[in-house]
């Protein structure tokens, strides 16, 4: 259906104009519609007239989506010689805003914020030609940093006591509780680091005076972890300790020991201390260090410890028994394993992250518990793409504040709504309700609790419209995948795979998040709306709508997509077909 042009009501609802703001050099340009004074930070400011027509377009098209950013090309006369600028005006802050003549410049409204990109221009008075726009996801944070690898400086002792092999390896970066598996037992998650591993021989046995894994590049909140190797897969627990290496980076390590001499703090290493027992009885707990000789509790030996130089490759569990509470990174105290709480933290890192938009979000993100390890150099936003989005119901675009988190919440009430929306003068539908049956899905597998050992994934859960069956504690039935299957009929199996779960019950969540999303057709619709009724229409953002019209009251739906054009705003919805 063409556009139509927008109402007297809708054209007449705003007084607000563009304004674009340009940092050029030392020279700061205020560009607006018509030439006109401005009143900011206790001053006078010329606007110059000029701009064009402009529209910008913000959009999350499905759930996953984070690649998405707002930009906008422009082709105007500026007040100055492009040619003269040195080292010209590429890469020049650039702010676009609606402002109401009128009111002070700090209540303009951001819509746009980034830097001039590919710009052309000739001779003075010719028009300049360029695009602004932000994709902080391409300023690369790579963890864990070069610094945070064994070599001779992190841990002086490796270069004489190390194989090869484990010279220059990363240290690891741990959320939550990875390993910890649904039945109680445990799986190798993350790898540990030998650090030390120096012989002493004497009598029948090579025994040891160092030996030292590290499990992480950062201290932990576990007093205990589990570790695996290949003679015992089953696992024993060791005790951990907090401490520095050589570059006073905080790290957490297995030792042999559990006390330094004349010291009743365990956690404080000291490298030049001389460190006692191998058998370990921490907090009251029988637990057995690396230097333990001879059998296990089980009768398993691991003779490769303590009968010649080898250094065999340990993973680690981290499943702490005694509380929920302990595992890898802590923040303000608490451990970061919620899923808000960790894409707070691996986003406040990559820089330029829209703080509110995640605060916001973590709230609907309860429940979703993420357990992993980044144990090589990982760019930060290729593993949010490539193993948290895929199983949150997210979508992160760049906004005017940086990158900005929407989740998409198929389950809203109305009194939810960040905005109630009526069809009247000022909002006028512009197209007809779309129905989009092609993604429709309502069979779904979730094989999660992967073992580092083996590169196998452990647990599954599975959710359809099959009935309940007692015998299948993996499957979980699904009215919406009922009422889907009995519609459309049964849907090829979508197949999931997670590096980031080892919760049996967020796999189910994720999986009730799918169904809500995929079981049943979207129902898609535009509208034109006032721009004074639209300052809180973000995508993601919940609003509640009503059209005689069409028989909808207060029917819940997400902002998909946003355009902003002078005076009306044009709003993409989208929900799901009951």
């Amino acid at each position: 259906m063409p556009l139509p042009p927008p109402s007297a009501a809708l054209r007449s609802a705003s007084g607000a104009q563009w304004l674009l703001h340009l940092q050029i050099g030392g020279t700061e340009l205020l560009l607006g519609e018509q030439d006109r004074d401005a009143e900011g930070d206790g001053q006078t400011w010329q606007v110059r007239g000029g701009l064009p027509e402009i529209e910008v377009t913000e959009a999350i098209r499905q759930a996953g989506d984070t690649s998405t950013s707002a930009s906008l090309s422009l082709s105007l006369i500026l007040p100055l010689e492009v040619a003269s600028i040195p080292g010209g005006i590429s890469g020049c802050p650039a702010e676009l805003s609606r402002w109401v003549p009128g009111t002070d410049l700090s209540a303009r409204r951001v819509i746009l914020r980034g830097r001039v990109r590919d710009p052309e221009w000739g001779e003075a008075g010719e028009p300049v030609a360029f695009t602004i726009e932000d994709q902080p996801w391409q300023r690369s944070t790579t963890l864990p940093t070069s610094r945070q690898r064994v070599d001779g400086t992190t841990w002086p002792d490796s270069i004489l006591d190390l194989q090869e092999a484990h010279l220059g390896a990363a240290y690891p970066l741990v959320f939550g509780r990875p390993g910890a598996l649904s039945d109680g037992s445990r799986a190798s998650a993350t790898p540990a680091r030998w650090v030390w591993h120096h012989p002493l021989t004497g009598g029948a046995y090579t025994e040891f005076t160092g030996l030292i894994l590290l499990i992480a590049g950062h201290h932990v909140s576990a007093e205990r972890v589990y570790l695996i190797c290949d003679e015992h897969p089953q696992a024993w627990r060791a005790p951990v300790f907090n401490g520095v290496d050589g570059r006073g980076q905080p790290v957490a390590f297995v030792p042999w020991y559990a006390t330094i001499s004349g010291t009743e703090e365990p956690y404080g290493y000291d490298p030049g201390g001389t460190y006692t027992s191998s058998l370990l009885d921490f907090d009251g707990a029988t637990t057995y260090g690396l230097g333990h000789r001879g059998s296990l509790p089980d009768g398993t030996t691991v003779s490769a410890l303590t009968t010649d130089s080898a250094q065999p490759a340990f993973w680690v569990a981290w499943d702490d028994e005694e509380s929920f509470a302990h595992g890898g990174i802590t923040e303000g105290g608490q451990l970061v394993r919620e899923a808000g709480a960790v894409l707070g933290w691996i986003l406040r890192r990559m820089g330029g992250v829209d703080a509110g938009s995640v605060a916001a979000a973590a709230p609907f993100l309860r429940g979703f518990r993420l357990d992993f390890g980044i144990y090589s150099s990982a760019d930060l936003w290729e593993v949010v793409q490539a193993h948290l989005v895929p199983v949150l119901p997210i979508s992160i675009t760049s906004g005017p504040d940086g990158l900005r988190l929407a989740v998409w919440r198929w389950d809203a009430a109305a009194a939810e709504a960040v905005a109630e929306l009526e069809a009247g003068p000022e909002v006028e539908r512009v197209s007809a309700v779309a129905e989009d049956s092609g993604s429709v899905c309502n069979r779904f597998r979730l094989q999660f609790s992967r073992a580092a050992r083996t590169s196998r994934y452990t647990e599954e859960a599975r959710l359809d419209g099959d009935p309940y069956d007692v015998d299948d504690p993996d499957h979980e039935p699904s009215e919406v995948c009922r009422r889907s299957a009995a519609r459309y009929g049964e849907t090829e199996e979508l197949l999931l795979q997670s590096d980031v779960l080892y919760d049996r019950a967020t796999a189910r969540l994720v999986l009730r998040h799918l169904a809500a999303a995929r079981a049943l057709p979207r129902l898609r619709v535009r509208y034109l709306v006032a721009e004074r009724l639209a300052a809180q229409l973000r995508p993601g953002a919940v609003v509640a709508l009503t059209d005689a019209r069409l028989g909808w009251s207060r029917r819940v739906w997400l902002v998909e997509e946003v355009i902003v054009r002078s005076g009306t705003v044009e709003i993409g919805l989208i929900c799901s077909a009951s």
